[in-house]
């Protein structure tokens, strides 16, 4: 009986050791300063985005894209980078206008995540929809950059 309550106290002292030895940046968030800087970057890139989209500026879009993105329409389709782009560059996906609020970030690391409301006024494949919708846009730090990696979006429920 000795030794097991020897080896509980020993496997108590071990793990209150490894507690403490974590370091007190990993148990605090990420630095404020740091984090309003990451969120700037990633909302300058947004805003490129946007413009891109807007103007159909495919080689922005290229350049904002990851390589493997995940592209997901309201309609539930799911599109490559090649796809998306595609549509662009031969109108099939139109921009009319773009609105955007309610953005959100949260950052994970090398990556962010960006919620928001678009109110956008979009022609695919020769049909008009017009928002609100939610969206969510995954940016992930690739080689120095902030690119896009992840892009969803919902119909909002008419009100």
């Amino acid at each position: 009986m000795g030794k097991r309550v020897m080896s509980k106290m020993a496997l108590i002292v071990l793990l209150a050791m490894l507690v403490t030895a974590v370091p007190t940046r990993l148990l605090a968030g990420p630095d404020d300063a740091g984090s309003e800087q990451v969120k700037q970057q990633v909302l300058e890139v947004e805003n490129h985005l946007n413009q891109a989209m807007l103007h159909a500026d495919v080689a922005t879009l290229d350049q904002i894209y990851t390589d493997n993105l995940a592209y997901m329409n309201a309609g539930g389709e799911v599109m490559s980078k090649a796809e998306v782009l595609a549509k662009f560059k031969s109108g099939e996906i139109k921009l009319m206008t773009l609105g955007r609020g309610d953005i959100r970030l949260t950052l994970f690391g090398d990556a962010v995540i960006l919620n928001g409301i678009s109110t956008a006024a979009l022609e695919y494949k020769g049909h008009v929809s017009y928002g609100p919708r939610r969206f969510t846009n995954v940016y992930v730090k690739v080689d120095g950059a902030w690119r896009l990696a992840s892009h969803n979006v919902s119909v909002m429920a008419k009100k």
